[in-house]
């Protein structure tokens, strides 16, 4: 936790941050891979931020294997070949199917060669990036939805045990209404875009607290800083 203390708000983070897509899919796939939580979300850090801010399809092609296992390594989470293997492969791929160049971050080609069906979107995705399995594909939806508004509202099974144990409405489409119906007693002044989109942003909010409630068993603990939040 050292790069947190140290960097504080000038740190981007999984959960404080607003990611482009591309970003998005390289969480995907590094929280899909089979470690925890935690060293995930340090590996994100790490891959994001000083000094090697693989933020765009260019950098990680210009820095190759060795600067992307580089990174891994300082992360120091577990299977890194592997990683570092499949994120060179991810930005080869956004540039050759996915993008439009290698600094295009918006993978709205997918969209549109999809015709802004997710499923297809989602095919194409799975079809093209070594190592984005179902899992992935889950992470990547439940996050991308705050900007792709044709996916929203999704959550996936994992999130709705999730939503269940902090007493939400246990589908997508009930926590949707709910949201709206108490979307004034909400601070939502941090979120970005229209209201529309600040929405979509809330929705993912609450549904990466529900994941977070099955993967730390902290249900009581987000239920008390949500009534906080919303007083």
């Amino acid at each position: 936790m050292e790069d947190l203390k140290t960097r504080g708000s000038r740190l981007r983070t999984y959960s404080a941050s607003a990611f482009t897509p591309f970003e998005e899919l390289i969480c995907a796939v590094v929280l899909s891979r089979p470690i925890s939580h935690a060293l995930g979300l340090r590996t994100i850090r790490t891959l994001f931020n000083e000094p090697y801010k693989f933020t765009t399809p260019k950098k990680i092609r210009s820095a190759g294997f060795e600067g992307v296992i580089k990174a891994v390594n300082e992360a120091r989470t577990q299977h890194r070949q592997k990683t570092a293997e499949e994120l060179v492969m991810l930005a080869d791929a956004v540039v050759e199917h996915l993008g439009d160049g290698e600094d295009d971050v918006s993978l709205e080609r997918v969209r549109k060669e999809s015709g802004f069906e997710w499923e297809k979107e989602r095919e194409m995705l799975k079809s093209h990036i070594k190592g984005l399995g179902k899992t992935g594909l889950d992470i990547f939806a439940r996050r991308i939805q705050a900007q792709w508004p044709n996916l929203y509202p999704f959550a996936d099974q994992r999130t709705l045990s999730g939503l269940q144990k902090l007493g939400l409405p246990e589908s997508a489409e009930g926590l949707k209404k709910f949201l709206d119906n108490r979307w004034n007693e909400f601070d939502v002044q941090d979120l970005e875009g229209d209201e529309d989109e600040k929405k979509r942003r809330a929705f993912v909010r609450v549904l990466e607290r529900a994941v977070g409630v099955n993967l730390e068993g902290n249900a009581d603990t987000v239920r008390a800083e949500a009534a906080l939040s919303s007083e």
